[in-house]
């Protein structure tokens, strides 16, 4: 066996003292509000829990329904996603975050972002990708990512959810799934320059491609925002926040002008105290954290806390009658007589 000599022994220890420090590499933590995440979109009478386990409360964002029913009414939620796990999703409501999206925005969740966990199953199919089909007719269907998607159950059709309206799609397996990011704004500004009736869509009548129909189940009239004239039919074009749909009518149900007047906007009643600030933390009844208030909030219907909080009841929809009960620390509820105006309202 050979021994090092002492003196080369001594070299040995002063370069490795002198050599630059080893450090494990790390990822960058990145703070939460630059995180990207995904999107889903659930079925408003799904049953979200306050946990991810069936045994867990539930509570209610929009009106039930038929549970067997889910496509019968127009109703579904964007939200955030957080985590999967074992079968279930965690997401989160959007707050004020809701204009980018398909499914309509919930003015009555604005203020709130809730965290809430479904089972994975409950996860409505949409675009994840955005759709361009032209026909030969002239007519055509352009969505967004993010728009709900009901299965037909064969040779890749859906119906497409788009607010009140509604047309069959054909789409490629890639084209749909259950998480997305939403499309850029088109920044179209171009304004209205005529009606359909309401009567015209929900009786289907604009056509798409050969076959397609679009319908509505909306009672008032549907802007057009093109119209181009073909003998006793036109090619008119309606829009969603995430749809450009070109379809044939008749050409004497096209009416002329429209107003914003025409458009029914629900009023809400005036905020009540006491209020509640802007990044205050929430709470469920069991105690377990249920996110964030994302604006100054009036609350109203105060029931029995539990230790240092305090519970109020909150619609969360116009048409509910389950209320869902949201806890606060007291210090940060404000009382009336220190309320600020301009609060947020407890109902969409």
């Amino acid at each position: 066996m050979i021994r090092a000599a002492p003196w080369l022994a001594a070299v040995l220890l002063l370069a490795s003292s002198c050599a630059p420090r080893r450090i494990q590499w790390q990822p960058r933590e990145v703070p939460e509000a630059q995180r990207t995440s995904s999107f889903a979109v659930v079925w408003a009478g799904a049953r979200f829990h306050t946990a991810p386990s069936a045994d867990a409360p539930v509570v209610s964002l929009a009106p039930g329904g038929d549970p067997r029913e889910p496509w019968a009414r127009d109703t579904f939620i964007a939200l955030r996603v957080i985590s999967e796990r074992a079968g279930w999703t965690t997401l989160e409501t959007l707050g004020v975050d809701q204009g980018a999206h398909c499914a309509p925005a919930r003015p009555a969740l604005r203020p709130l972002r809730l965290r809430v966990h479904v089972t994975s199953r409950a996860l409505v199919r949409v675009t994840v990708r955005d759709i361009d089909q032209p026909f030969q007719d002239g007519t055509s269907v352009a969505l967004s990512r993010g728009v709900p998607l009901e299965p037909l159950g064969r040779g890749g059709l859906y119906r497409a959810r788009l607010g009140s309206m509604s047309t069959v799609v054909r789409l490629e397996p890639s084209a749909v799934g259950t998480r997305y990011l939403p499309s850029e704004p088109d920044g179209a500004s171009a304004s209205a320059v005529g009606t359909l009736s309401d009567g015209a869509l929900r009786a289907g009548i604009p056509i798409v491609g050969q076959t397609g129909r679009i319908h509505s189940s909306a009672h008032r009239p549907i802007p057009i925002w093109a119209v181009e004239p073909r003998g006793s039919e036109s090619v008119v074009e309606l829009r969603t926040r995430c749809s450009r749909l070109r379809a044939r009518v008749p050409a004497h149900l096209v009416g002329d002008g429209w107003s914003s007047s025409d458009a029914v906007t629900p009023t809400a009643p005036a905020a009540g105290p006491p209020s509640v600030r802007a990044g205050a933390p929430m709470f469920w009844e069991d105690g377990a954290e249920a996110g964030v208030v994302t604006e100054p909030l009036g609350l109203s219907d105060e029931v029995e806390g539990r230790g240092a909080t305090r519970c109020f009841r909150r619609l969360t929809h116009t048409d509910s009658t389950n209320p869902i009960t949201l806890c606060f620390r007291a210090e940060d509820v404000v009382d009336p007589e220190a309320a600020a105006s301009g609060l947020t309202t407890p109902s969409e």
